[in-house]
């Protein structure tokens, strides 16, 4: 199961500049991306509920029936970035490399560069850009008196 169809992921490379490698590429291999993208954005943290408790995935949220477009649309921007060759571990390891001296052999790891987007796997900023605005407040806390 994933958040876009191949059919909308074809209609959505189809104009898009530089998508050419997902035109290319057997339907098999297109279901394995997009649900491998589903997994990656479905590890983050949403604002709201799902539509339905019982549900699979995170989207629909609240009172919505359907996946918002622009979950649909992360959902192809990361697959593409995963078919060019982008690796979220890769990504997430590289953020704390902030220097090495080949000469000495060491490197040394600064926690404070992290960049929030590589940290949640999400390989391409075009896909943040669309994810952004589900994501739950991370700043805020919610309390509520128990009884």
């Amino acid at each position: 199961m994933s958040y876009a169809s191949i059919s909308f992921a074809d209609e959505y490379f189809s104009e898009r500049y530089g998508a050419d490698e997902w035109t290319e590429m057997s339907e098999s291999n297109k279901t394995k991306l997009l649900k491998t993208s589903t997994m990656i954005i479905d590890q983050l943290n949403f604002a709201g509920d799902k539509a339905d408790e019982d549900q699979e995935l995170e989207f629909p949220r609240g009172t919505d029936t359907e996946v918002p477009r622009n979950i649909k649309r992360a959902c192809c921007e990361i697959s593409l970035a995963l078919l060019s060759g982008s690796d979220p571990q890769y990504d997430y390891d590289a953020l704390f490399d902030t220097a090495s001296a080949l000469d000495v052999g060491r490197v040394s790891r600064n926690p404070n560069d992290i960049h929030i987007m590589k940290i949640h796997g999400i390989p391409s900023i075009v896909a943040w850009g669309f994810l952004r605005p589900f994501l739950r407040d991370g700043q805020a806390i919610t309390l509520s008196r128990v009884d």
